[in-house]
């Protein structure tokens, strides 16, 4: 009894969903359906992404390295989208290559060290167009380091 009374209500319900459409076709008519198929998607956010900060070029600045203190570290940054590579030099010893990506405002990289296994772990906040602040992390050393760095461009 209580399956009998579940497909009646079942088939009512059906009943009523085709009903209505099938009236709103009719009412409508194809040109009209897709004009209000158009007009349902005004208004609506866009779901385009916007392109990554333009951060392609010289950036240079200071460093605050734990073991070593103050220095300057050079960077030439190349960017295809979110993606970053590039050569880097430093005032307290070592050059070499980076890669790393740009979300937003924050940037990450790891630079490695020409002739070594030393990497280190870059972790920044694009506070400006042309200043980036934040902290690096030195590993795959024998001994690890870090600090904090403030890098701008194009003043290098």
């Amino acid at each position: 009894m209580v399956r009998q009374i579940a497909v009646v209500i079942s088939v009512c319900v059906l009943g009523l969903v085709v009903g209505r459409v099938g009236g709103l076709a009719s009412n409508v008519g194809a040109g009209s359906a897709v004009a209000l198929a158009l007009d349902s998607t005004q208004g609506q956010p866009e779901s385009k992404k916007s392109p990554p900060p333009d951060v392609a070029g010289s950036w240079c600045g200071s460093i605050n390295d734990m073991d070593f203190g103050m220095g300057t570290i050079n960077l030439d940054v190349n960017q295809k989208g979110a993606n970053l590579s590039g050569s880097w030099s430093g005032t307290l010893g070592g050059s070499g290559t980076f890669k790393g990506k740009i979300n937003g405002d924050a940037i990450t990289a790891t630079l490695k060290e020409r002739d070594t296994k030393c990497k280190v772990a870059m972790v920044g906040t694009l506070v400006e167009s042309a200043e980036v602040t934040g902290t690096y992390s030195i590993f795959g050393c024998k001994e690890s380091d870090g600090g904090s760095f403030d890098i701008s461009s194009p003043t290098c």
